[in-house]
């Protein structure tokens, strides 16, 4: 099948069901923290990696135009730039004012594995609906990753290394009402 007519129809959520494990599924690697902790990423494959980019490419400007301002990680260029910057100036106007405000950061712990998947589909329905029947395929059921030797099912949350991952957990992950840009969260009164 050429890749052009595999895209096509993962993007239309009609891939044959032989064929999603092994086109969700992924090679997992486990990259060392600074706190010695291990962030799983998934590496999917190539026609995966091709579909989430076509799909992102199409709804990010539009979702991230959604979520703005309080939420600059998706289709937000120099997001986190503006994040740090506009912390300086809130900091900046409070100590000027000597007003006895807060600003809290929270980095939310194994956030994408932590979102359910009822919600990213309710998220994705609502704002981008032109990308659920790719979505709904790829997190409707468990997907295979493989390390080493071992095979594990991949059942909640977003594989961390999906082209859409992002996209997916900004739509559908924790919120926070002042501030945010991926797991990272600001809140701040």
């Amino acid at each position: 099948m050429a890749p052009t007519a595999l895209t096509n129809l993962a993007l239309s959520g009609r891939l044959p069901e032989c064929v999603v494990p092994a086109f969700f599924g992924a090679s997992l690697i486990a990259l060392r923290k600074k706190d010695g902790g291990l962030r799983p990423i998934a590496v999917g494959s190539v026609y995966r990696r091709i579909a989430g980019k076509v799909t992102a490419t199409a709804v990010s400007r539009g979702i991230g135009a959604q979520l703005r301002p309080a939420h600059l990680g998706v289709a937000t260029r120099n997001g986190c730039e503006a994040a740090v910057h506009a912390v300086r100036a809130y900091t900046e106007a409070c100590t000027a004012a000597e007003d006895s405000k807060i600003l809290v950061k929270l980095d939310v712990s194994n956030a994408f594995n932590s979102v359910r998947r009822d919600s990213i589909m309710e998220a994705v329905k609502a704002r981008a609906p032109t990308i659920y029947p790719l979505v709904w395929q790829g997190y409707r059921s468990a997907a295979p990753l493989f390390i080493g030797g071992d095979k594990i099912l991949s059942r909640t949350g977003i594989q961390q290394g999906d082209r859409l991952s992002s996209l997916l957990f900004s739509d559908s992950g924790p919120r926070c009402q002042s501030g945010q840009h991926g797991d990272q969260c600001l809140v701040s009164g």
